[in-house]
């Protein structure tokens, strides 16, 4: 099943390098809330990227599904505080896995968003 609205949503705010596996996760039944791809930054090497999930996932399960899908220097831990970027009170848990930066955007990308509107300013 198609839902158009969502898959535009997908487009807009998923970076296209980790779209699959973010949605593969979401799937699955992990709860993703935040994703980037890690992006290069004025030729100084690749900022690591991050998928953020809620609700407790087995650490190992993460791993081996961000292993499976290519993704590299991945290390996944319990955050010690909840982002603020979470709103939902219920959220006790936050894991955080990240990797090996494989985005192909960087700073363009990120004012181009800005200037659209769908990037955090």
């Amino acid at each position: 099943m198609t839902i158009p609205f969502l898959e535009d949503w997908e487009k807009e705010h998923l970076d296209p390098e980790i779209r699959d596996i973010v949605l593969a996760l979401n799937r699955l039944g992990y709860i993703t809330v935040m994703s980037c791809a890690g992006h290069h930054d004025n030729g100084r090497g690749s900022k690591m990227g991050a998928i953020d999930l809620v609700r407790g996932p087995r650490h190992e399960a993460i791993r081996a599904i961000l292993s499976h899908a290519g993704l590299k220097g991945i290390r996944v831990r319990k955050l010690r505080r909840i982002p603020p970027y979470i709103t939902d009170k219920g959220v006790t848990e936050v894991t955080r896995a990240n990797f090996a930066g494989i985005g192909a955007f960087g700073t363009e990308r990120i004012q181009q968003m800005m200037k659209r509107g769908v990037w955090p300013t």
